[in-house]
């Protein structure tokens, strides 16, 4: 810490045999450091968060029916959600929706 100070040119700590205490300009640097480093943390956060954006195609095949009653109603929420992402859906009228 004394090495810190020197580079500084500041006494950050009052020090005797019982007591460590910040001093007056010790207080000061840690208020602006904890600043930085919060301003560091939301930026971690947002970056973060827009790393998990979904985007992109995405194609989904299935039978009519299951396309048009469970997941149809659920199509606006999503892409409202994640305006990012393109949504294909392709709904068969036989059952062998796979075979695509």
């Amino acid at each position: 810490m004394a090495d810190f100070e020197a580079t500084l040119g500041v006494q950050l700590l009052h020090r005797t045999t019982r007591r460590v205490s910040l001093t007056d300009k010790g207080a000061r640097y840690l208020e602006r450091v904890r600043r930085i480093l919060a301003d560091r943390d939301e930026a971690d956060a947002d970056i973060a968060q827009r790393s998990r954006t979904v985007a992109g195609p995405l194609r989904v095949l299935s039978t009519a029916v299951v396309a048009s009653v469970p997941v149809a109603p659920l199509v606006p929420a999503l892409l409202q959600h994640h305006p990012q992402l393109r949504l294909e859906m392709v709904a068969q009228l036989n059952a062998d929706a796979n075979a695509a």
